[in-house]
C-alpha cells in the first residue's frame, strides 16, 4: 500500500500536492470554538494537527532527506529573509496610516502570547506543508535543470496563493484577493529561500516573524488595523499588490539567478 502511494505521488505529483494540501485545509477546518482566526486556541490546535499530519507525509513520501531539516543553511536563509521583514514593518505602516498610537490600549499578556504562539505555528505550518512538503516534492519531480526548478517553484506558490482564498470566510473580498495575491508572491519569496538555503527552519523563523510584525498592532492593541482587518477600495487594494507583490518577487528573481548563475 506504502509503495503504491509512493509511486502514484511520483507519477501524478502536481494531483497529490493539490490534494495533500486540500487535506490541511480540511484539518485546519476541524476545531472551531473560539471564531478567532488569528489567535484562537482552535487555531492553534489545528495548525498543530497540520503540522504533525505534514511530517508524517513527508518520512512517508520519503522526502524528509530533502525537506530542509538540517542545520546547515540557517542563518544564510535568515540573511536571505531580512528583505520580508522589511515588508511586514511597511505592511503594518501601511494598515495603520490615520491610527493614532497614543490611543491604542494593549490587549492582555496572555492574548500577546497566544498571538505570539498562533504565528510561530502559523510559521511552522504553512513551510513544512508548502516548502517541506508541495515545493520539495514537486522539485524532486521536475527540478533536475534550472527550467523544472522554476516549474515546481511557481506550481508551488500559486497553490500557496490558493489556499489563502479561504479565509473569504473571515475578511472582506478585496481584502482576500490582496491577500492570496500577495501569498503567492510570498510563495514565490519563500520557494527561492528554501531552493538556495536548503533549510526550512529558516522559512519557519522568517515567516512567523514577518506575520508577527505585520498582524501585531491589528491583533495586540484595541484600536489597531492590520491588513486582515482593513477595508480596502479598489485602489488601495492595487497599491498593497503592488507594494506587497512585486518587491518578493524581484528579490526571488535574484536569488534564483545567482544560485543558477544565469
Amino acid at each position: 500500500m506504502i509503495t503504491y502511494i509512493r509511486e502514484q505521488n511520483r507519477k501524478h505529483t502536481i494531483v497529490s500536492s493539490i490534494i495533500l494540501t486540500i487535506i490541511t485545509l480540511i484539518i485546519g477546518s476541524l476545531f472551531v470554538w473560539d471564531n478567532n482566526p488569528i489567535t484562537g486556541l482552535d487555531k492553534l490546535t489545528n495548525d498543530i494537527l497540520i503540522s504533525i499530519f505534514c511530517i508524517f507525509v513527508i518520512y512517508l513520501l520519503c522526502l524528509n532527506k530533502t525537506a530542509g531539516f538540517q542545520k546547515e543553511g540557517f542563518w544564510k536563509g535568515m540573511l536571505y529573509g531580512i528583505p520580508f521583514l522589511v515588508i511586514g514593518i511597511g505592511a503594518c505602516m501601511i494598515s495603520n496610516i490615520g491610527t493614532n498610537i497614543f490611543e491604542l490600549k494593549p490587549i492582555s499578556f496572555v492574548g500577546v502570547l497566544l498571538f505570539t504562539i498562533n504565528m510561530l505555528f502559523v510559521g511552522i505550518n504553512e513551510e513544512l506543508s508548502m516548502r517541506s512538503l508541495v515545493l520539495n516534492n514537486l522539485m524532486l519531480k521536475y527540478g533536475k535543470d534550472r527550467k523544472g526548478v522554476y516549474k515546481a517553484l511557481i506550481i508551488a506558490a500559486m497553490i500557496f496563493g490558493a489556499i489563502h482564498l479561504v479565509n473569504i470566510f473571515f475578511v472582506p473580498p478585496i481584502t482576500v484577493i490582496v491577500q492570496a495575491i500577495n501569498a503567492a508572491s510570498a510563495g514565490v519569496l519563500f520557494g527561492a529561500i528554501f531552493i538556495c538555503s536548503k533549510n526550512v527552519w529558516a522559512c519557519i523563523m522568517i515567516h512567523a516573524m514577518v506575520d508577527w510584525i505585520s498582524l501585531f498592532v491589528g491583533q495586540c492593541f484595541i484600536g489597531g488595523e492590520s491588513v486582515l482587518s482593513i477595508e480596502m477600495t479598489v485602489l488601495q487594494g492595487i497599491v498593497m499588490v503592488i507594494l506587497g507583490a512585486v518587491p518578493p518577487i524581484i528579490i526571488a528573481v535574484l536569488l534564483m539567478r545567482k544560485k543558477y548563475k544565469s
